[in-house]
């Protein structure tokens, strides 16, 4: 296997790296903020990322003009797009969507469990169902 293509399959194996580049607006790139709110990774990691998307010239820095100051955008190179384009065919862009939808459902599950739990009272309802269990 190709040394790029090996890195590049290596960077989206990593935690983030596969919804960094299906979140990316192809036409207009991302700044950091809005790629935070849409990438299930701490800042830490989605800034290791961006790092690797751009060593790999997967992603470019760029700027946009309706931007202020001096802010950054990440956005697609050729090879970046070539990628993107192989992700959108398994329709990697659903996948992921749904795999932020499962973790969303999982962590109101975890919440749900953290505001009703109370391990000493009486409950009728886990008593029958302990006793259809056995």
């Amino acid at each position: 296997m190709d040394d790029v293509v090996e890195a590049v399959c290596e960077f989206l194996r990593r935690e983030g790296g596969i919804g960094i580049l299906v979140k990316i607006d192809e036409e207009h790139g991302n700044t950091f903020s809005d790629l935070a709110a849409q990438v299930h990774v701490t800042r830490n990691t989605l800034s290791n990322r961006l790092e690797e998307a751009t060593d790999l010239d997967v992603l470019r820095e760029t700027t946009h003009p309706s931007d202020h100051g001096n802010a950054v955008r990440y956005a697609l190179t050729t090879r970046g797009e070539r990628v993107r384009y192989l992700l959108d065919v398994f329709e990697m862009g659903e996948v992921y969507a749904d795999f932020l939808r499962t973790r969303r459902l999982m962590e109101d599950g975890i919440e749900f469990v953290e505001e009703v739990y109370d391990p000493v009272p009486y409950d009728p309802g886990f008593e029958e169902y302990m006793r259809k269990k056995r």
